[in-house]
């Protein structure tokens, strides 16, 4: 895949593990028609009066039979850590075995593209304004355009060691002709969210050849006091 399209579907699939997980922030643009059962009402529940919490990721990202490119293999570390009205955070990602890190402060990015390099936080303020925006998991749910829809039970099974209890739903995402679908986990002893399944088809131009991402997330160390960002310049 070209440089261009992979951070756009890097940012794409991001933007849908995030706005997912935050099911309650709602707004005129994204919407959640409860059916059966109230995903809304479970997430309220499950991040009521977190301090942080780490997600994990891993996905594939295939083009269509006719389309040019190879198959793109993502691994996501975040930390989500409270702090005022928001959260910063921090993300280690290795694309295609490519790594690089980026964090959050709240007021400023920085980014660094291998392991030992120096953080680099000279990003101008706007290029951070964007970035906090569209990870900060509230903020990028509101201003996503995803629609989600709640499809009932899925039943219960056990996810590493956990008794968890599983809900479907849909999602559309019309700017960029995206449509999926997928489970959240919860686990059946607190309520906190254990696992996410996402499968997503999104054709970047109307007509073109879709790609097909397949990603799970897992939940876990919630309100673990001993969860940091990395320290930077500007911390």
């Amino acid at each position: 895949m070209t440089r261009k399209i992979t951070q756009m579907m890097v940012r794409i699939g991001l933007a849908i593990w995030a706005a997912v997980l935050v099911f309650p922030a709602q707004t005129p643009a994204v919407s959640v028609h409860a059916s059966a059962i109230d995903i809304g009402d479970l997430m309220a529940k499950a991040l009521n009066n977190v301090h942080s919490f780490m997600m994990v990721t891993d996905s594939i990202t295939k083009p269509a039979p006719t389309s040019p490119g190879g198959v793109m293999k993502m691994h996501v570390e975040e930390i989500f850590i409270h702090r005022g009205s928001g959260y910063v955070l921090s993300m280690q990602m290795m694309i295609d075995g490519k790594f690089s890190s980026e964090v959050y402060t709240g007021t400023h990015v920085c980014l660094k593209h291998t392991a030992a390099e120096a953080w680099n936080c000279t990003y101008p303020p706007s290029y951070a304004k964007l970035s906090l925006a569209s990870m900060d998991p509230v903020k990028v749910f509101k201003a996503s355009g995803i629609v989600t829809t709640s499809r009932g039970a899925a039943g219960t099974k056990s996810i590493k060691g956990q008794s968890c209890t599983g809900y479907r739903f849909a999602m559309s995402m019309s700017s960029i002709h995206l449509t999926g679908y997928g489970t959240i986990w919860f686990s059946s002893d607190n309520g906190r969210v254990v696992q996410l399944d996402e499968t997503s088809t999104v054709a970047l131009v109307a007509g073109s050849p879709p790609m097909v991402t397949t990603g799970t997330s897992s939940y876990s160390r919630w309100d673990d006091a001993s969860l940091r960002i990395p320290a930077v310049p500007v911390s």
